[in-house]
């Protein structure tokens, strides 16, 4: 409960529902401390700390009234109030397709009030019935607006967008045929004094009225091309106004964003660019736990990267950030003791964790003076502290690639020279020394199926490729795909160039970037895929080339580059699954390289 209220301050009702889905607050009150909480949100929140888990169907029989009287036969305070749309479901994210706009004025707008953001302060005033609200959205001080001018036209897309987005969806910003930002509507406003006095007005004297508060903004680094995913809705060669897409239809959409799906519409939810206290990043951070030459920093961190390493491993299980200490002394206990290079009585020393109290990448609330691991919890009426990652870290480490990355840069520092399978393997990050994944398709005796063996069709699906049961764990392929990367690129290796045939018939293969099996999860997509020659496809595989930022091909044992990846327009190559198989040369190369 404790960490639930925690989280309840942290993030606000209205950031719970952006966060995690939450319905509008229903009709009941937690009181607690002379604050009061939703009371649906509290027990969802402190069922999934204490469990593990959400609310099961059954757990949450009786409805809303069932849930105050359990609270209160827990000795909270539950008050009832009227009704605020209880019983919402929860649900997912739409897509807003968002033109920055060609007219005078709009790039200055979109510096100022998307990239830079605006000071609360300066605008409060005009805030009206908001300002308590954007007040718990934006603790520090800085807002992230933009707004859109009205439309009369009942029919028109931008009529149903203004009309059809809430709060949740997610925003990407268009401009000259490409995605330049992405970002998620934390509020909805409609107020013309707001808008008149940050923008101005239109050469029509409207004012960008319909105004979104937005969360999460990330812009993109070179800008992205749109063209996959306009062509994909039947938008046209651009993006001419402002356009909603329903949550399905952005879900099936997935694999043609930035991210590949694990972006704002895909299974995990996007990572904030939010950068740690101090202006470093988070992999700047933890790449910073290593000090090369000092072996005395290299021991006393490698505690440090290790409870890294399991918090990622919690994060990718999808399990709760924030845990109560006896659960962290359990879990961690045995990781220090087997791989920290120090007597197990020294792992368990309090001293190990602590860092714990002064890492800005970790969350600590509640008090204790004993952080040690051994032994139980003295007998005590005090509720645990509860220990966790940051909430910043936790949603960077959501992001499939990001994660990989931090666990490439942990195990080549203060974690080398460990046995990389043993440990990874022991935190549950298993499969990411294999580029195929751990289920990927094997016979039962562990080999690998040859490619004539993995052929099965099927539909195609943005997510991760299905299974298929039988004699052994089968990875549900579609040919159809293969065959087109084939031909769109003439039966030539977009590496070398060699074009090999006999007897008509091409002996090329179709590689997947990212693999289709766990912990990859790839999606079994024409973006997915490359075409290349039995030799490429092996060294692709094996981590010994890889494709970098400006699509040259480069050896990891710094050999001359074949060149820059040969591409046709056809065929649109996801550059985040090129990123994640980067990452997972990383995690592969020996620590010289």
């Amino acid at each position: 409960m404790l960490a639930a209220v925690a989280e309840y301050e942290q993030l606000g009702h209205e950031g719970l529902r952006e966060h995690y889905g939450f319905g509008l607050a229903g009709f009941s009150r937690m009181v607690l401390d002379n604050k009061r909480y939703d009371a649906h949100t509290i027990a969802s929140l402190a069922q999934r700390y204490g469990a593990g888990h959400w609310p099961l169907p059954e757990e949450l029989t009786g409805g809303e009234e069932a849930i105050a009287e359990r609270l209160e036969q827990a000795g909270f305070v539950v008050e009832r109030g009227a009704a605020a749309e209880a019983d919402v479901p929860a649900r997912a994210p739409q897509l807003v397709l968002q033109p920055r706009g060609l007219k005078a004025g709009a790039p200055r707008h979109f510096t100022d009030t998307v990239r830079d953001g605006v000071a609360l302060a300066d605008i409060e005033k005009y805030l009206g019935e908001d300002a308590g609200l954007m007040r718990e959205l934006y603790p520090g001080g800085t807002v992230w607006l933009w707004g859109s001018t009205p439309c009369s036209v009942p029919w028109h897309a931008k009529t149903k967008a203004l009309e059809g987005r809430r709060v949740g969806d997610d925003v990407f910003f268009y401009h000259s045929h490409h995605f330049i930002a992405r970002a998620r509507i934390l509020h909805l406003m409609r107020n013309s004094e707001l808008a008149r006095n940050v923008w101005g007005a239109d050469e029509e004297g409207e004012t960008w009225e319909h105004v979104m508060a937005l969360g999460n903004v990330e812009h993109f680094t070179p800008a992205v091309s749109a063209k996959p995913v306009l062509s994909h809705f039947a938008l046209g060669s651009s993006l001419r106004s402002l356009t909603l897409k329903s949550a399905s239809d952005y879900a099936n959409a997935a694999s043609l964003f930035p991210g590949g799906g694990e972006g704002p519409g895909g299974a995990g939810v996007r990572p904030t660019t939010a950068t740690a206290p101090g202006g470093s990043t988070l992999r700047d951070r933890i790449a910073a736990l290593n000090i090369p030459g000092e072996a005395k920093r290299v021991a006393a961190d490698r505690p440090e990267s290790l409870a890294l390493l399991w918090a990622s491993s919690r994060i990718a299980k999808e399990k709760p950030r924030l845990l109560p200490l006896p659960r962290l002394r359990e879990e961690m206990g045995p990781l220090l003791a087997d791989f920290s290079e120090r007597e197990a009585e020294d792992a368990s020393n309090g001293s190990s964790f602590e860092w714990l109290r002064h890492d800005e990448l970790w969350e600590v609330r509640g008090s204790f003076e004993d952080l040690s691991l051994e032994g139980a919890p003295e007998e005590s009426d005090e509720a645990p502290p509860i220990v966790g990652l940051s909430l910043p870290a936790a949603e960077k480490l959501k992001n499939a690639t990001t994660r990989l990355e931090t666990v490439a840069t942990l195990c080549r520092g203060a974690l080398g020279g460990i046995d990389q399978r043993e440990l990874l393997q022991r935190v549950g990050l298993g499969g990411y020394e294999n580029a195929q994944g751990e289920t990927s398709d094997t016979r039962p005796d562990g080999a690998a199926l040859l490619p004539g063996q993995r052929e099965a069709e099927h539909e195609e699906t943005a997510g991760p490729a299905g299974r298929r049961k039988g004699g052994y764990s089968r990875i549900i392929r579609n040919s159809a795909y293969a065959q087109q990367v084939k031909e769109l690129h003439g039966g030539r290796c977009q590496v070398c160039g060699t074009q090999l045939e006999h007897g008509g018939r091409s002996f090329v293969q179709a590689a997947h970037i990212r693999g289709l099996g766990a912990p990859h999860n790839g999606p079994d997509v024409l973006g997915n895929l490359l075409c290349l020659c039995p030799n490429d496809h092996a060294l692709f595989d094996g981590f010994a080339i890889y494709v970098d930022e400006h699509w040259v091909v480069r050896r990891m044992d710094g050999g001359a580059s074949p060149g820059e990846l040969r591409r046709v327009s056809e065929h649109t190559i996801d550059a985040s699954q090129v990123a994640y198989h980067r990452a997972l040369c990383m995690l592969s190369a020996p620590a010289h390289q």
